[in-house]
């Protein structure tokens, strides 16, 4: 009856600690987040799955901007500004960038956002396996 006792212990112990082992699991992948929401914007895409729009003639031919949608580059600072991070149950997306309010007024704000297929594939491929390895760490303590 102890095993058992010890076992049903245990789980209550990873059913307790489950929300932390979530929270940790995310704030240790910010930078994959970060850097899956800087190849949409790369790929001139908002999280929403839309196009931004295309560069203007005039972006293309003056300043030398690629044709097809705004990528949302000129010196770097706003992709290099996107931050991830967990806040409780909540992850939060945000950019330190000067010109981002601006840059959310005009295109929207999902151009902050994770496109769905993005997300899943993160579940899959990065928040799972973290949550499995800190649970079996967990149980076999």
């Amino acid at each position: 009856m102890e095993v058992i006792e010890q076992v049903i212990s245990k789980l209550q112990t990873l059913k307790d600690s489950l929300p932390d082992i979530a929270e940790k699991v995310i704030q240790d992948a910010a930078p994959q987040i970060e850097d899956q929401i800087i190849f949409q914007l790369r790929d001139g895409q908002k999280g929403d799955g839309s196009s931004l729009p295309n560069y203007s003639k005039r972006s293309v031919e003056q300043f030398g901007k690629p044709f097809g949608p705004i990528k949302l580059f000129d010196t770097g600072d706003f992709y290099q500004g996107v931050k991830a991070s967990v806040k409780g149950t909540d992850l939060e997306i945000d950019d330190t960038d000067s010109k981002t309010p601006m840059l959310q007024e005009k295109y929207g704000s999902d151009i902050l956002a994770l496109q769905d297929q993005r997300l899943e594939e993160l579940k899959q491929d990065v928040f799972l396996p973290g949550i499995l390895y800190e649970v079996n760490r967990l149980l076999s303590a």
